[in-house]
């Protein structure tokens, strides 16, 4: 009878292994087609958990080396500029940090998340990426399959940063790339 149930169980596996592989491949195809529509492409970044912060690295480089006045900072540089923006304005963003107070899972507390997203590999977030736009006086548009969403500096001025987001690229979990012109 165990031996049906682990049977059962790593057939299960394998199933949604095939099926978020067909998603992913599908999801990228999908947002190929609408960004060659806009005379963009997709810029493969390193799934390593560092891949929001390559994706704008590569899109600081990319623009600054064509005529937009943009700095240039490589992933962990990006990382240590947000960190000190989030410790030393604490009360604006602590509120984005959703704290999860259940006993099945632990809260963190901001200095905590801070220290985290200092960590090579740490994946980011919606907020990083907030903060971001008010450091680099930047847009961020992040195109996935089926929407656009745009990030605006808090004087909705600069450059346009395209970056893409793929739920199911990789098994691992979410995906960013950076977004180019074809």
């Amino acid at each position: 009878m165990n031996f049906y149930k682990d049977e059962q169980i790593f057939l299960i596996f394998i199933f949604n292994v095939f099926v978020e592989v067909d998603v992913g491949k599908q999801e990228y195809e999908e947002l190929q087609d609408k960004l060659r529509e806009l005379g963009l492409k997709i810029h493969d970044i390193q799934p390593d958990g560092n891949c929001l912060f390559k994706s704008i690295e590569h899109q600081l480089k990319y623009y600054s080396e064509n005529g937009y006045n943009l700095p240039k900072y490589n992933y962990m540089e990006l990382r240590r500029l947000i960190v000190d923006h989030l410790k030393s304005s604490q009360n604006e963003y602590e509120s984005f940090l959703a704290v999860n107070n259940t006993s099945d899972s632990p809260s963190i507390n901001y200095l905590t998340y801070c220290e985290n997203m200092l960590k090579d590999g740490e994946w980011g977030s919606e907020l990083e990426i907030i903060v971001l736009t008010k450091l680099l006086n930047c847009n961020i548009k992040i195109h996935n399959s089926y929407n656009t969403i745009e990030y605006n500096s808090p004087n909705n001025s600069g450059a346009t940063l395209n970056i893409s987001y793929h739920k199911h690229q990789y098994l691992l979990g979410e995906h960013y790339n950076s977004i180019i012109p074809i």
